[in-house]
């Protein structure tokens, strides 16, 4: 089940934010933790498909960024020769100035 964002109330969310332990859609994502407070918490993109665990891989084929569990579900991009790629879990911290 698609999980809602906690700041707007109304849009599907993609970041989960480990340090607030809320999620956002991209939009309130990047309006919560541009201001300084907030620049150095820790976030990871959620698995498109099962929209609770934390997407690691990328398949660029089906363009669906997945978790462990999603992705072994998905065998068939490795048979099909997919172009699979790692996914940074955790986005670099901002170093404040």
């Amino acid at each position: 089940m698609a999980k809602i964002c906690h700041r707007c109330t109304s849009t599907t969310a993609v970041i989960h934010c480990v340090t607030e332990t809320q999620n956002f859609c991209l939009t309130c994502d990047y309006l919560r933790h541009c201001e300084c407070d907030a620049a150095g918490h820790i976030r990871y993109q959620i698995c498109d498909e099962c929209m609770i665990n934390p997407a690691l891989l990328l398949c660029s084929d089906h363009m669906i960024d997945l978790c462990q569990s999603c992705y072994s579900r998905h065998y068939n991009c490795v048979a099909s020769g997919h172009h699979i790629q790692i996914i940074n879990r955790f986005p670099q911290q901002q170093q404040k100035l």
